[in-house]
């Protein structure tokens, strides 16, 4: 009888010796199958950490040093441009969820523990832009901890200041670059420190 071994033995234990009676041919194949399968698990974690190194080295000055310490929610239908920052966001950040529906996405945001959460949020994915204001507004009146940055294809320009700060901390216009994005969201962590200061002062 063969000895059953899965995936998670030969992760933490290497290639798996099967005893059998003669068919080594069998052995060995099913050995290398393990190996294959721990060496490509290995290199996979080894590319995510090597990618967290390198966007510290290089990447950092664009979201400030305090990114990787926030949990990030984003917000915004199928086609949203925003999804193209997804997977460098999540090499980034703590960890980062999705919600193609937005009263959905901030429902979800609202079971989250508010410290060092940042929500992103499309608002194109509300049906209407007084809507979207609307919730946005009773957000941040019931979540005054959470970090908002807003985008939209409609905004003429990206604001880092804090002139919408009824609605976020910064807002990004569609479609962007790496570079606007991370400047967003740097922008928007500082900028909420400083209205939470303004309130409490």
């Amino acid at each position: 009888m063969f000895k059953r071994y899965d995936g998670i033995d030969a992760q933490r234990t290497g290639p798996a010796h099967v005893e059998g009676g003669g068919n080594s041919e069998r052995n060995d194949a099913l050995s290398h199958s393990l190996s294959a399968l721990s060496s490509r698990r290995q290199e996979a974690k080894k590319t995510k950490l090597q990618t967290r190194a390198e966007f510290g080295a290089t990447d950092r000055f664009l979201v400030g040093p305090n990114l990787g310490d926030y949990r990030i929610i984003c917000i915004g239908q199928l086609t949203s441009p925003i999804w193209a920052h997804f997977d460098w966001l999540g090499d980034v950040a703590i960890s980062i969820t999705s919600s193609i529906d937005p009263m959905a996405g901030l429902v979800r945001a609202s079971k989250f523990p508010p410290n060092r959460l940042l929500l992103l949020c499309d608002i194109d994915g509300f049906d209407e832009l007084e809507k979207a204001v609307e919730a946005l507004v009773q957000f941040r009146r019931d979540h005054p901890d959470v970090t908002v940055v807003v985008a939209s294809k409609g905004f003429g320009a990206h604001d880092f200041g804090v002139e919408r700060a009824m609605l976020a901390d910064a807002s990004v216009k569609l479609p962007t670059g790496k570079v606007a994005m991370g400047l967003a969201l740097g922008a928007a962590i500082s900028n909420h420190r400083v209205i939470q200061s303004r309130k409490s002062a």
